[in-house]
């Protein structure tokens, strides 16, 4: 998700701590940060009610299917063949 706020950031990152499986992905730069969650449906719902009661406004938000490459990753924690070769 992108936020209107750089100030927010942290802020929304203790939020999705909680929300996550894993700690978010925060990127400062472009104002994003971003989490994994197991159930995207009520973990979306959860996350916009704690980040609107805190009042943390939003600019985007969306949700992404893992790919095979992010299923491989979590499933055995080594980068797929492809992943490596494009850095």
């Amino acid at each position: 998700m992108q936020l209107v706020d750089q100030i927010d950031l942290s802020q929304t990152a203790l939020i999705l701590k909680g929300a996550g499986i894993e700690s978010p992905n925060v990127d400062s730069p472009n104002v994003q940060i971003s989490v994994r969650v197991e159930k995207t449906g009520p973990a979306l719902t959860d996350v916009v009610r704690r980040l609107d009661s805190a009042g943390i406004q939003i600019a985007n938000i969306a949700l992404r299917e893992p790919t095979l490459d992010d299923v491989f990753l979590a499933t055995t924690g080594h980068k797929t063949v492809s992943d490596i070769a494009h850095k």
